[in-house]
């Protein structure tokens, strides 16, 4: 749903429960261009284990997946006392679907393919969205977001030293680390989508050691946080919004630290 040209977003973490190939990339890219993480199960086993051991916000279930159904997978999820919202997916809704789905426990259903109005549709009955300016997704990219100085500082000492330890290799070393931190969101991204804190972790830390050699004190305190929210073991939605300010903070000193090489 569009309003005045401001897009709604939810920043949430789904399961996908999908067997077949297209449709997972189908469903998951329409969730991460309105701001979800999607994490994909490739059967009812695997959407059990998962929604057992990491607390998502809402669970997409296909219907029809080998060794476990939708259904049975709900039964489980339910059995075991979660309330998570869980709605079906499927390809044939019959007349006696409704009912079934219901009485495993489901909170409703999507027919495949699902339009975005469909899908906006169910989100937006059962997750908070948050709103955004831009048309671009959050996921992926980094979110606009205000600095303070202390964001901002860059110990321009420290720095002078540097340059004056490395001589000619001081741009070697600013162009590592611009190169380092893009590659470095990337990984941070995908630990994400996989649900990986601990390799969340890891990247949080390695970014936090490379901004220290710039005396860039803000994105250091930033990639702290996030280490130890990943090590907390924060819910993945929360950490997506750190990630995004991490990267946000980058890409603005980012420029400051590439006029040094002029």
């Amino acid at each position: 749903p569009t309003l005045r040209g401001v897009v709604m977003r939810w920043k949430a973490w789904v399961l996908v429960a999908e067997d077949d190939l297209v449709n997972q990339m189908v469903v998951k890219a329409m969730l991460e261009s309105i701001g979800c993480v999607a994490v994909v199960a490739a059967d009812g086993d695997e959407a059990v284990a998962a929604a057992q051991r990491e607390d998502f916000d809402l669970i997409l279930m296909d219907l029809h997946m080998p060794h476990m159904d939708g259904l049975e997978a709900t039964q489980k999820i339910r059995a075991g006392g979660s309330d998570i919202p869980i709605i079906a997916l499927s390809a044939n809704i019959l007349p006696s679907t409704p009912r079934e789905c219901s009485d495993a426990g489901m909170n409703g259903y999507l027919s495949k393919p699902t339009t975005m109005t469909d899908l906006e549709g169910t989100l937006g009955a059962h997750l908070r969205p948050v709103k955004a300016q831009s048309s671009e997704p959050v996921v992926g990219r980094a979110a606009a977001v205000s600095f303070s100085a202390d964001d901002e500082y860059l110990d321009e000492a420290f720095l002078a030293q540097q340059a004056e330890l490395l001589g000619s290799a001081f741009g070697v070393m600013l162009q590592a680390f611009t190169s380092g931190m893009d590659e470095g969101v990337k990984k941070m991204r995908q630990a994400l989508a996989d649900g990986s804190r601990e390799a969340l972790r890891g990247h949080a830390h390695k970014a936090k050691s490379s901004s220290l050699q710039l005396g860039a004190s803000g994105l250091v305190a930033r990639c702290a946080e996030l280490e130890q929210a990943a090590a907390d073991g924060a819910p993945i939605a929360a950490l997506g919004i750190q990630v995004d300010g991490v990267e946000a903070l980058f890409h603005h000193l980012k420029q400051r630290i590439e006029a040094l090489l002029k």
